[in-house]
């Protein structure tokens, strides 16, 4: 049996949005002890409300400028390492796994500016004899 104190900090991180089996190893709950007394107490997220819509996207300013991928890398690289510390293993793969396709995207940039320059300077070089 698991203190109250014990329950609240496992319903708190859960709906901060850990993972039930996170959590149960966590703070040593089994893991249908765990949805049985979300499910009594409502505190599944099934059980929670419909979160605020977002902006339409008429609201969207088309002409702002958009961020470089780098920025994007960074921001996300943020919030990755934010869910880590709030302890959200779930979150924090997700946002590895958007980082490292913009970090791959990146680099695919980097190598076809290298190779259109490459083919820049051969081309002068051609033309110059």
């Amino acid at each position: 049996m698991r203190s109250p104190e014990t329950w609240d900090a496992a319903r708190q991180a859960y709906l901060e949005g850990g993972g039930a089996q996170d959590i149960c190893d966590r703070y040593g709950l089994t893991l249908s002890t765990f949805r049985a007394r979300a499910r009594r107490e409502g505190w599944r997220r099934a059980d929670m409300p419909d979160p605020e819509p977002g902006p339409e996207l008429d609201d969207v300013d088309d002409d702002s400028p958009l961020p470089s991928l780098q920025d994007m890398s960074a921001t996300v690289w943020r919030r990755a390492v934010r869910a880590l510390n709030l302890g959200r293993p779930g979150e924090t793969q997700r946002w590895l796994a958007i980082h490292a396709r913009l970090e791959q995207q990146i680099r695919a940039n980097e190598e076809a500016h290298l190779i259109a320059r490459a083919m820049a300077v051969a081309d002068r070089r051609r033309e110059a004899v």
